[in-house]
């Protein structure tokens, strides 16, 4: 995730700050599809999706988890003087010259986010997200009927999202283990 913002800041002069911002709303709006999508085919699936308590806790989590995230970076992006106050309230008290480094940090990450400014780019940067999710269906979908895999339209972007999930977790490098499972 950090080499991202650091070939962003290498080609284009972005500072890293701001290309961390970007990549985490690119992994909140991830996260926040991943779920939706699990939860919005789940009926449609022959089995119950309670049978597999790990994947219906992994979903329960991973909900929680990126709308709770997905609130603060709208929060950061649309009201960063909330955040300087609460800032100033608290670490500004505390350690002060701490607390203006943090915050000139917390301003060029803030940038990063400036996307969720206008209906236009939030439907693009949405519309991006839900192509790029969607080719990677189309392409579980393609591999089991190429091994001959006779599976219920929901099954593809179910299985990505599991495997979405599992990758979640921390893991050793290449996601070894948790994506082979």
């Amino acid at each position: 995730e950090f080499s991202r913002p650091a070939m962003l800041k290498s080609v284009s002069g972005v500072p890293v700050s701001s290309g961390l911002g970007v990549t985490a709303l690119e992994r909140v709006l991830d996260g926040l599809l991943i779920s939706g999508v699990f939860w919005a085919l789940i009926p449609f699936m022959p089995i119950a999706a309670t049978e597999n308590k790990v994947v219906f806790g992994a979903a329960i989590g991973s909900g929680l988890l990126f709308s709770t995230a997905a609130l603060a970076l709208v929060g950061m992006a649309t009201r960063p003087q909330w955040i300087e106050l609460v800032g100033l309230q608290t670490m500004g008290r505390l350690a002060p010259s701490l607390w203006e480094k943090v915050w000139e940090l917390m301003k060029a990450f803030v940038a990063g986010l400036q996307v969720l400014r206008g209906p236009r780019n939030i439907l693009a940067v949405f519309g991006a997200t839900v192509g790029y999710w969607g080719a990677n269906a189309l392409v579980v979908a393609g591999v089991a009927a190429a091994c001959g895999m006779k599976l219920p339209w929901v099954a593809a972007p179910l299985i990505l999202c599991v495997l979405v999930f599992a990758i979640m977790l921390p893991s050793a490098p290449g996601f070894l283990g948790t994506y082979h499972a």
